[in-house]
């Protein structure tokens, strides 16, 4: 392979091997991988507001609670 090709290939991932690439050089099968690690920490962020949002809910029942008491006494 020539100079003038390598250097055509580094400037244009999209040539290189067989897999089709991304604009950014990236194969289909690391597409997938990158995709699947954005699901799983999407999926982790809901968990934990799902969770903050229990924890809220709680607080603001203790918090009507105490209020309440506080009237009757």
């Amino acid at each position: 392979m020539g100079r003038q090709n390598q250097e055509e290939l580094r400037a244009n991932p999209l040539l290189l091997g067989d897999e089709p690439r991304n604009a950014f050089g990236d194969t289909q099968v690391q597409w997938d991988a990158e995709r699947c690690e954005l699901v799983h920490e999407r999926d982790q962020l809901k968990e934990d507001l799902h969770k903050a949002q229990n924890v809220l809910a709680d607080a603001t029942q203790r918090k009507e609670a105490l209020r309440v008491e506080h009237e009757r006494l």
